[in-house]
């Protein structure tokens, strides 16, 4: 094996790991849509103003709208289900980042044995 103890090939190895990087931005990904999810729970009101000219200008309409979307069962499973994910993206690193360096020494010492 090349010089350097176990835990330098494992730092060297973490620290140019696309796996890692990839899990890690799922991770970041998963976490801002289960905040999204979150914010959707609640309302989100609306205001709005219009104006209508008909008949060529005998006839002038104003009028005010307000409108407030109620979140349900929906709006609630969706923002659990994105939870769960992110709770699952979280974990992703930690596996990726602290099994497979030991294993690629492992088998890169089992490999030299032979």
């Amino acid at each position: 094996m090349p010089a350097g103890s176990d835990d330098e090939w494992i730092q060297r190895i973490l620290s140019d790991n696309h796996e890692i990087e990839l899990a890690e931005g799922q991770q970041e990904q998963a976490h801002i849509v289960a905040q999204r999810a979150g914010r959707e729970m609640m309302p989100d009101p609306t205001v709005g103003v219009r104006y209508s000219n008909n008949l060529g200008g005998i006839r002038r309409v104003v009028g005010v709208t307000f409108s407030v979307p109620l979140g349900g069962p929906s709006r609630s499973a969706a923002h659990a289900a994105a939870l769960g994910e992110a709770s699952v993206a979280s974990q992703t690193p930690v596996v990726t980042g602290c099994i497979r360096p030991r294993e690629i020494i492992q088998t890169y010492v089992s490999l030299e044995l032979v």
